[in-house]
Order: C-alpha cells, then sequence, then structure tokens
C-alpha cells in the first residue's frame, strides 16, 4: 500500500469517514491504475473553484434580494430554464459561462465583460456594474430580460445597451495603455427616449464578484478627488466627481438597498469579502437628450497614489477609443487575410484572428482570460499553430523558444503530471512552426530539446508489458484531457507521442544528425506497430475497425480525442477505415442538434471539437465540414465568442472559460484550411469551397496566407461565363504540384492559356501556374 493510501486510511478512520474514503478509492478504480491518479498542478483549480461554488451557494440562495450576476439571476431562479437545484451545495455557473476578454495589442492579463455589462479589471477579482434609475424604478443590467450586446469590430470594444422606463442605457468597456499603465476604460451613455425632461441618477458599483461568481473584497475606500480604492489598490478612478457615495459591508447589506442613501459613506469593510459600494451621477436630460460619464479601472490595481490617480483622470474617451480601434485594426490587417462572400464569416474570422492574438501573453499563450488564464502544451499546439498559419511567427517563435526551459531534465515537457500527450505536442508545434517558416537559426535553437522530448516518449512506453497485451508499447495511463475520462491508456496520448517521433526524426534528418534521425525513425516504426496491433485487438474486441478512447473501452464520446490521428497530425489518411468508422460512430453516439455532445465532464456541446469534426470532413472533401462550422458560428455570442462547452437548454455556456481560445483557433484553422491547405507536398486551394460561394458575381480572396511552401495569395472571380483563380504565390520552395478543387466537378480548363482536359472536382497543374479559367459549359452538372 503507497504511503498516501495508508496515510489517507488512517485520517478516514480516526474522524469516521472510512465508508467515505472507501469510496473514494473505489472511484480511482474506475480508471486504469496510473503513477498519478490526478495531477497535482490542478489540485489548487479545483479546490479554490470548490470552495467558491459553496461560497456561492451559501451567499446567493440567502440574499436573492441583492444584485447578482448575470448567470446567478437565472440560475437561481425557479421559473426559469436555467435553474438548477442545489443540492450539491457547489453552486457553480453552469448555464451562462460565457463572457468576453478585452485587453491590449501586448496583454499578459485580460479583463473580461460578462453578457449583461459587468466588467471585472482584474483577473479573477471583483467587478463594475452599471445602474440607472429614475424616479422609483431602477435598471439593473443583470435583471433586464434581453440585453444586448456587440463589439466594435474587429477591435475587442464591447457595448452593451438596454431600454427601460424611457431611457436608453449603453455601457462600453475596453482596455489601453494610458501613461504606460494597462487600464480599462469605461463609459456609460444615458439618453431620454420621452419628450419631458429627465433626471435619471447613474449608478458605477464595486461588486464582491464575477462571471464565475463570488470573489471576496474585505475593504473600499472613497478618495474625495474623485477614485475608489479596492482591497488596498487603486481600483476605479471617475472623470467628473460623484454626488453621492455609499459603501456598505455583509451585515449592513446591499449598497442596491441605500440608493435613496441621504448621506455618503466613505469607506467599508468586511470581514465576511462581500464588501460594495457605488458612485452616483445625477443627470438632467431633456426630451431626446444624452449624457455621458466615463471611468479608467488600472488592470489588476495599483498602489494608491493621488498623483496617479489625477494623472489617470486627465484624457479623452474619444480619442483612446479612435486609437484602440485603430491598434487592433492594424493587428487584424497583417497577415493572412481573406474576402469571402459570407459576411458571418468575414467578421467572425476579423474577430477571432484579434482574439487569438489578444490571448497571446508574450513568453506564453492561455486558452482563456479567466478560468483558464494557464499554459498548458495542449491548447497552445493548436494556438501556436494558428497565430502561425494566421500570420504571426515572431508571436509564436518567441514562446516556442522558450519550450526548453519548460522541459524537465528527463526530456519531460511537463504541463501536468500525467498528461503524456505533453511531449509529443511539444514536438509537434516545435516543428510545425519550422514548417511554417523555414526558419533554420530556430530549427538549431530547439533541436536537443526535440530530442530528448523524443527519448522521453520511447522511455516512457510500455515495451514490457505482456506480449499481445492491447497496450504493449503505448504510453501509460494517464490523465490527459479532462474531457476523455479518468486515467487510461489514451489513443490521444499514443498519436501525438507518435507524431512527436516522426517530427524528431524529419528534424533531425533535415538536419544531418544522422545517428539520431536513424534512431528516432526506428523508434517510430516500432510505436507505428504497436499501436496498429493495439487498434487490431480493438477490432477484434468490438468487430469493427473503430478507434475509441484507449484498448480497453467502447465507443463512447472520449473517442474524439482519436481523430487527432488525421487532424491534425496527419498519421492516419483521412479514408482510412479506422477513421471513417471512428467519425460514423462518434456522430452516432455524441451528437445533438448536428454538433458534438461531449457527454464526459463537460456535459455540452463542444464548439472546438466540433470543428475537430467538421476537420476531418474538409480532409475527405466532404460538405459536412461546413455544415458543422456554420452550427458552431450560430453557437458564438454576438461578440463572436464561444465558452469551452455550451449548455443546450439555454445556449450559454456550462463549462470551462466562458471565452476558449482552443475554440478561437480551431475556427480560423477551419477556414483558412477550407480556401488553401498542404497535403503532403501539394497545396491546395479551396480543398472545400462552398457552393454558393461560386455563383455569378462573387470572389474569394486570400493574401499573404503563410503555408509550408511559402507566402501564398490567389483570387477567385466568379465570372458570368467562367470561373478565374489567378495566383500570385511568394513559394520558399515550391509544392510538387498545385490542386483546385471546385465544388462542381470540371471537363476542361484553361491552364495558362492551354486547354487541359479535367475529370473530377480536383485539376492538378505544376506549381508555377498563374492562371486557370474553367469555362461554366466546362462544368458538370
Amino acid at each position: 500500500m503507497k504511503l498516501g493510501q495508508l496515510i489517507l486510511r488512517r485520517v478516514a478512520k480516526s474522524q469516521n469517514l472510512t465508508p467515505a474514503q472507501k469510496l473514494f478509492e473505489d472511484l480511482t478504480r474506475l480508471g486504469q491504475p496510473s503513477e498519478s491518479p490526478f495531477p497535482r498542478e490542478l489540485l489548487p483549480m479545483a479546490v479554490h473553484e470548490a470552495i467558491r461554488g459553496a461560497f456561492n451557494t451559501q451567499f446567493f440562495q440567502f440574499n436573492l434580494d441583492w444584485v447578482l450576476p448575470y448567470w446567478a439571476v437565472r440560475q437561481f431562479d425557479p421559473a426559469g430554464e436555467a435553474f438548477i437545484p442545489r443540492m450539491s451545495q457547489i453552486g457553480l455557473n453552469q448555464t451562462h459561462r460565457n463572457w468576453t476578454a478585452i485587453g491590449t495589442t501586448k496583454s499578459t492579463t485580460e479583463p473580461v465583460v460578462d453578457p449583461a455589462g459587468l466588467v471585472t479589471p482584474w483577473l479573477d477579482g471583483w467587478s463594475l456594474d452599471t445602474w440607472v434609475r429614475v424616479g422609483d424604478k431602477t435598471l439593473f443590467p443583470s435583471r433586464h430580460a434581453a440585453p444586448k450586446q456587440t463589439v466594435h469590430d474587429p477591435a475587442p470594444q464591447v457595448v452593451t445597451y438596454f431600454e427601460s422606463d424611457g431611457v436608453f442605457l449603453e455601457v462600453e468597456s475596453f482596455a489601453c495603455i494610458m501613461r504606460k499603465r494597462p487600464v480599462v476604460m469605461h463609459r456609460a451613455r444615458v439618453q431620454n427616449l420621452t419628450d419631458e425632461t429627465l433626471k435619471p441618477q447613474l449608478y458605477f458599483a464595486i461588486r464582491p464578484y464575477n462571471p464565475e461568481g463570488v470573489s471576496t473584497v474585505h475593504g473600499i475606500r472613497y478618495f474625495a478627488d474623485g477614485y475608489f480604492s479596492v482591497e488596498g489598490r487603486l481600483g476605479v478612478v471617475f472623470s467628473g466627481k460623484p454626488d453621492r457615495v455609499v459603501c456598505s459591508s455583509y451585515r449592513d447589506g446591499d449598497c442596491s438597498h441605500m440608493l435613496d442613501a441621504a448621506v455618503d459613506t466613505y469607506e467599508s469593510a468586511c470581514d465576511t469579502g462581500l464588501a460594495t459600494a457605488y458612485a452616483r451621477f445625477t443627470l438632467t436630460l431633456g426630451g431626446g437628450a444624452t449624457a455621458e460619464q466615463t471611468l479608467v479601472m488600472p488592470i489588476d490595481g495599483e498602489d494608491v497614489k493621488p498623483a496617479t490617480a489625477m494623472e489617470l483622470r486627465r484624457f479623452d474617451y474619444r480619442d483612446w477609443r479612435v486609437r484602440v480601434h485603430s491598434q487592433w485594426s492594424e493587428v487584424v490587417d497583417h497577415g493572412l487575410s481573406i474576402e469571402v462572400p459570407d459576411a458571418d464569416v468575414q467578421r467572425l474570422f476579423a474577430l477571432n484572428k484579434a482574439y487569438l492574438c489578444l490571448f497571446d501573453d508574450g513568453d506564453e499563450i492561455c486558452p482563456g482570460p479567466l478560468t483558464y488564464h494557464h499554459f498548458w502544451f495542449r491548447d497552445a499546439a493548436i494556438m501556436i499553430a494558428a497565430l502561425d498559419k494566421m500570420g504571426f511567427p515572431d508571436r509564436a517563435r518567441q514562446k516556442l523558444l522558450l519550450y526548453p526551459k519548460k522541459q524537465k531534465s528527463d526530456g519531460f515537457f511537463q504541463s501536468q503530471d500525467g498528461e503524456w500527450d505533453s511531449n509529443g505536442e511539444a514536438i509537434w508545434t516545435l516543428a510545425e512552426h519550422f514548417r511554417m517558416t523555414g526558419d533554420e537559426d530556430f530549427l538549431n535553437k530547439v533541436v536537443r530539446a526535440i530530442g530528448d522530448g523524443a527519448r522521453w516518449i520511447e522511455n516512457k512506453r510500455l515495451t514490457k508489458a505482456p506480449a499481445g497485451s492491447p497496450h504493449q508499447g503505448l504510453l501509460p495511463p494517464g490523465y490527459s484531457a479532462e474531457h476523455f475520462g479518468p486515467n487510461d491508456y489514451y489513443y490521444w496520448d499514443d498519436f501525438w507521442a507518435l507524431a512527436g517521433l516522426r517530427d524528431a526524426w524529419k528534424v533531425t534528418e533535415h538536419l544531418g544528425y544522422r545517428s539520431d534521425y536513424l534512431a528516432f525513425e526506428k523508434m517510430y516504426e516500432q510505436m507505428t506497430y504497436d499501436l496498429r496491433a493495439s487498434l487490431k485487438t480493438v477490432e477484434r474486441r468490438l468487430g469493427e475497425a473503430l478507434m475509441p478512447a484507449g484498448p480497453y473501452r467502447r465507443m463512447d464520446s472520449g473517442a474524439i480525442g482519436s481523430l487527432v490521428s488525421v487532424y491534425p497530425l496527419r498519421v492516419l489518411k483521412s479514408d482510412d477505415p479506422l477513421v471513417v468508422n471512428t467519425l460514423n460512430a462518434i456522430e452516432r453516439v455524441s451528437t445533438l442538434d448536428g454538433a458534438f455532445f461531449q457527454h464526459i465532464n463537460h456535459s455540452g456541446i463542444n464548439p472546438y471539437l466540433t470543428m475537430h469534426m467538421a476537420q476531418v470532413h474538409l480532409m475527405q472533401g466532404d460538405p459536412k465540414g461546413w455544415a458543422l462550422a456554420r452550427k458552431v458560428m450560430k453557437m458564438a455570442t454576438p461578440t463572436g465568442t464561444w465558452p469551452e462547452a455550451i449548455n443546450p437548454r439555454t445556449g450559454g455556456g456550462c463549462m470551462g472559460d466562458g471565452h476558449h481560445g482552443w475554440a478561437i483557433a480551431e475556427w480560423l484553422l477551419f477556414v483558412r484550411n477550407a480556401l488553401l491547405m498542404e497535403n503532403e507536398d501539394i497545396l491546395v486551394i479551396t480543398p472545400l469551397l462552398p457552393r454558393e460561394w461560386t455563383a455569378w458575381g462573387q470572389r474569394v480572396v486570400v493574401r499573404s496566407a503563410p503555408t509550408h511552401y511559402g507566402a501564398v495569395s490567389f483570387v477567385i472571380e466568379m465570372r458570368d461565363n467562367e470561373i478565374v483563380l489567378n495566383m500570385a504565390p511568394e513559394y520558399r520552395h515550391a509544392p510538387r504540384k498545385l490542386e483546385w478543387r471546385l465544388p462542381m466537378s470540371v471537363r476542361e480548363a484553361l491552364v495558362d492559356g492551354q486547354m487541359t482536359a479535367v475529370n473530377g472536382h480536383r485539376m492538378q497543374v505544376p506549381a508555377g501556374t498563374k492562371e486557370i479559367r474553367v469555362p461554366r459549359a466546362g462544368l458538370a452538372s
């Protein structure tokens, strides 16, 4: 018996917890025995989430008359579709995990805005709410039946607006660098919709919560010069001075209960951590008139200094608004740009290109601004690949050059213990960056880390398992991605490892390290054999060539991980029976309303895993790829974001970060791959072109698209009598062939002026081809 188990049993016995301890031990046996039953690196996050969930339940259910956050108003309402009973005593946001990250072009922390305009300027901290009162009626945005939200495309400048009781309220939030300080700028604009003169009261309220739940605030202080400190740090600086300030503690009640307070209260100390406060501005508006109030919030706060506050008060909001929009437009205009005859695709592409860069924290990239503001090799593999393919190689390189420092002495690229996929992910990402850039200097800097990582894979494989065992030669049981289930021998881990061995072989061969590449080639071939043998045992057990999550599993939702074999790793061909059968089985057992539903842990519709399926369909040339992509598009929030998983009842997020970076990257990569894609040594143009885009008068434009061969630009014009492709590549090294695919069969085409017979949807021509003209008369019906 391990020491940890012995201690657990003794503690359980002394505290009369033996039944619970036995149940816990049995729980750990659901999966395969593992050297790392649960990644210890996740323990602080898990404990924090559990305690916050308990705090949420205990606080919210006894204080439903407080102004609660958007999600809690709905989830604690027994008459609403989002209601969840609270027997578990863990009140987490499982119905509306949606928020939008805002930040600068060089952010390392991204504030978030929830669907009702609540803005959280500090990482996992308190929030600022905006209320407006007319007479005895108050508009609390979180209680509004239908708040509306948009974003100032393509910049992460979030606008939320409401109409109620004769007034229109608009709140806008964005981030900028003001006097070398990252800050959130926030504006509230109130318009009188009546013909009478009104005197609305505008409130800016400090709230001890954020979109995940309670985030305790023990102290708030207002300074007469027009600013608040929160938890002893500079929190809110107003451009003008309010006419009333109220600070309150939990024992005194929510400041929303004190809107008629006759005196100011400038300070609140609350040992419960539920201090609240508001600053009120009374407006006078004639019929149809508009007034606004602005403020600044330092991101993550700073020391309270009067000089700093006074400095931050001096700003021109409109100037900063235009300046920030221009900065983000420059980011989006860099690198790959597209023009397609679908306004929704065009908008989401530009927005998410900006969001991808927003999640770039310099030396690392994180898959979320709030829940997932951490680094994992898994998410980074897809997100850094997207940076490269969107035309941001310098951003990708900055992070990848630090990968060797993240590697342990034994070669393990460790995000978390027991996550055996990370080595393959790290090696593939490093190699893919080289394939995209041809950067020999970069490759020489990281090749040693690649080799050490490949040797770790070989040493970790279970080469001494019993002969004929389904897990012979696989990686040991691990936790892997949480959406697969308990510890197991995951094919996801093995396919990443196999790709890592392949890429170690290829890059060392490229550099001429003969002994290394021969060794890695042998490792790759042996693991390929072991993996194929394992899958053969599964085929005998299940009666069909299939790839479940692991060799002892049936076809459940976890099988989605096995599709990594074809996308993005290309270890298997897209027409391999293993791939075709597995994709069909997943669509039978794990789809809801045409999208992928992850039954395991996420318990929701998963946008990025749906896009993973779409990518496989794309590689198969199946229009279903676009059908899945459009499903995901429809699930985007009005600000163009996706949570990790979506509650099928509410349409809101139910798991993970409410603005998910992996989802951003997968959607961008799908659009890119549908327009052009590498297929071994062939460059494919429009591998999955929607047929409706080929109507007369439409055009498809791709500019400065990075590829394995160099930058590629092209224009496709749909004329009344022909479809014309004009290529403008800047090859670093030319592909062997150029292939153009159309959604209809072609009989003949003019290739650089020469009539060429064609038979099917695909035209393969020399890589240097400049123009292809397909007469509409040459298209099969």
